[in-house]
């Protein structure tokens, strides 16, 4: 199939339609309840609690036990698929643009173990839990240990790599704020929001016509609602593009778009790593060290970009030809 510039206008077409549609008959993208707040609403509350975002969704029903290793350091084993990379985290900006640098070891202040993660996107908080942040904010109170001592002076932390056995220095928050302690778990699991179709249109006007003040308004509607700045006007196409692919990583994260999206647009390269996390190690006056490393390298084949078929299909004989290199 040859490339149509054209399916990108009739995409931005259609998801403006979309858009109009949903906005006439009562949806909007939530913005009521402050930016520390927005995020999580559109993500995880029902309609009747105020999340007027989500267009499909299904409701979920887990007993919370099951996760509730993460408050109280308890080994449930296999819980976890889902741990964020240092690589995800450094996809989030400071809510003033900039961005942490993680190039070289960053040491806190004494008993401040947050500190790198202070001024990220509010969404990085309501997403993943890093090590010092309010787990549970009920008493008990509960803050995660994601560290390991210096040395045998200094007691590792519950939930870090020695005590809970945890790989990454990072665990998911988003679909358990407000459900991290052991009771029922009934969150929504998104299939599609209102946030995600103003990010097709912007992506596929973008493709179509490259930058423009429309598309600039509907990514600053995403990114304000949770207390970050505009985008910036100088962006070019190419420039746009990536910035577009970096918000959906961050706005849809864990919402199943993320595999997709490095597929359609073929850049599967990201998959091929390395793969980055931080060790994080509490010193003895009390201050904390984050050090990035390569955890490893992942491969990446470009036949993946297509799906197999199933081979029993392939050998009925009627002339279905496998996609190449599988």
């Amino acid at each position: 199939m040859k490339y149509d510039k054209n399916r990108w206008t009739l995409a931005a077409s259609a998801a403006k339609e979309a858009i109009n549609y949903c906005q006439a008959n009562g949806y909007a993208l939530v913005n009521s309840f402050g930016s520390a707040k927005n995020y999580k609403v559109a993500c995880e509350d029902r309609p009747k609690f105020g999340n007027t975002e989500v267009i499909f969704a299904t409701l979920q029903g887990i007993n919370i036990d099951k996760l509730y290793w993460l408050g109280r350091g308890t080994n449930v084993g296999g819980y976890s698929p889902t741990e964020p990379t240092q690589n995800h985290v450094e996809k989030y900006q400071n809510t003033d643009g900039t961005s942490v640098d993680w190039s070289k070891t960053i040491t806190t202040p004494a008993n401040d173990p947050t500190f790198p993660y202070k001024k990220l996107d509010p969404r990085f908080h309501q997403s993943v839990a890093y090590n010092g942040c309010l787990w549970i904010t009920t008493p008990p109170i509960y803050n995660l240990e994601i560290y390991d001592g210096v040395d045998a002076s200094v007691a590792n932390g519950r939930n870090g790599p020695i005590v809970a056995k945890t790989q990454f220095a990072y665990f998911p928050r988003k679909f358990l704020n407000g459900y991290e302690g052991p009771s029922a778990w009934t969150p929504i699991s998104i299939y599609m929001r209102l946030a995600e179709m103003y990010l097709i249109q912007a992506e596929a006007m973008n493709e179509a016509t490259g930058p423009s003040e429309e598309i600039f308004v509907l990514i600053d509607a995403i990114r304000e609602r949770s207390g970050m700045p505009k985008v910036s006007r100088s962006l070019n196409q190419t420039d746009l593009r990536k910035f577009i692919e970096n918000e959906r990583s961050v706005e849809l994260f864990l919402e199943n778009h993320r595999y997709f999206d490095v597929k359609r647009l073929k850049i599967g390269e990201v998959f091929m790593g390395p793969i980055y996390d931080v060790k994080v190690i509490k010193q003895k006056n009390g201050s904390y060290t984050y050090t990035k490393y390569k955890y490893h390298d992942r491969a990446w084949f470009n036949h993946w970009y297509l799906h197999p078929f199933p081979y029993n299909e392939i050998n009925k004989g009627y002339g279905l030809l496998q996609n190449p290199g599988w």
